[in-house]
């Protein structure tokens, strides 16, 4: 009678994960921004860079996706500890295919659980569906608030 039951909730799980719907393009962009956050704040490299488009670039083409990389392991040596705090997320999908993202991030890094440095950000990022996956095909950035003014 056990394995019955755990049979047939075993086929209703099934059943119901087919019946559910494909998550939105948004829905998907969302939870790519959401893996990239926790890629990079593990300091998982190329899990990270799994996530950038082949041709990304970077602050109005200053930066190819070499470069980018590059940036990005200067500051996953420099600092232990990384952390990103995102704001809202709004998606704009243009196509099947493309579509951009604009958010706020407070970046702060330091060697222990106190950050040492810590920038707000306003990102403007494009994305790119590839083989079924979305993809950081770009990304533009630059500090809301400078210390310089």
């Amino acid at each position: 009678m056990t394995a019955r039951l755990a049979g047939a909730c075993l086929c209703l799980a099934l059943c119901l994960g087919a019946c559910s719907p494909k998550p939105s393009a948004d829905e998907q962009i969302r939870a790519a921004i959401g893996q990239l956050e926790a890629h990079g704040e593990n300091g998982e490299r190329r899990a990270f860079m799994a996530g950038v488009a082949d041709g990304f670039t970077a602050q109005q083409g200053a930066l190819s996706r070499d470069e980018f990389r590059a940036l990005l392991i200067i500051q996953w040596n420099r600092y232990r500890r990384l952390s990103a705090q995102l704001g809202p997320i709004s998606v704009q999908v243009d196509s099947d295919s493309e579509a951009q993202a604009r958010f706020q991030a407070l970046i702060t890094g330091g060697q222990g659980l106190i950050p040492e440095n810590g920038q707000l950000y306003d990102i403007r990022t494009r994305w790119r569906k590839v083989d079924g996956d979305w993809l950081l095909a770009g990304a533009d950035w630059k500090p809301v608030l400078d210390g310089n003014r």
